[in-house]
C-alpha cells in the first residue's frame, strides 16, 4: 500500500461512521476495529476464518500452523517480566538479594490483537505481510 492508501484507511478507522476498515493482506481477510478500553482508543484486529482461540476444539496441525502464521503476522507482540523490577530496585532489600531476585526474572512475550497507535500496526504489517489491498 502507498501512503496515501495508509492515510484513507487511517481516516476510515478514525472518522468513518463505523470505525471499521477491511483489508486483504495475504490471502486472508482482516478487519481492523476501532474500540475503546477503559479510556483508551485501541485498534483491535480480527481475522476471517481463522479459529486463534480454538473454540471448535479441534487440533488439526494444519489448521494449528494457519493459527499460529496469522497470530505471528497481524498480532502486536509483546514482552513482560515475571518480576516487576521497579518494586524490587525502590525495596529495602540488599544487593545481593535484589541480584539473586533478578537471576531468577525471566521475559516471556504474547500476542495481543489490540494495538494502541495506528503506526504500530501500519509498521507490524508492512514488516511481515507482502501484499496489503483495502477490500
Amino acid at each position: 500500500m502507498t501512503k496515501e492508501e495508509w492515510e484513507k484507511v487511517e481516516d476510515e478507522l478514525f472518522y468513518g461512521i463505523s470505525n471499521m476498515v477491511t483489508l486483504s493482506i495475504d490471502g486472508y481477510t482482516v478487519y481492523l476495529k476501532l474500540i475503546r478500553k477503559g479510556m483508551k482508543l485501541k485498534i483491535m484486529v480480527l481475522i476471517k476464518d481463522v479459529d486463534l482461540f480454538n473454540i471448535t476444539g479441534k487440533n488439526d496441525e494444519d489448521l494449528n500452523k494457519r493459527e499460529l502464521e496469522a497470530r505471528n503476522k497481524f498480532f502486536c507482540k509483546k514482552t513482560k517480566n515475571t518480576i516487576n523490577i521497579n518494586e524490587i530496585k525502590k525495596s529495602k532489600l540488599t544487593k545481593k538479594e535484589k541480584d539473586m531476585i533478578m537471576k531468577r526474572n525471566v521475559k516471556y512475550c504474547f500476542y495481543s490483537p489490540f494495538f494502541t497507535s495506528f503506526r504500530t500496526l501500519k509498521s507490524t504489517f508492512n514488516k511481515n505481510c507482502t501484499s496489503i489491498e483495502k477490500l
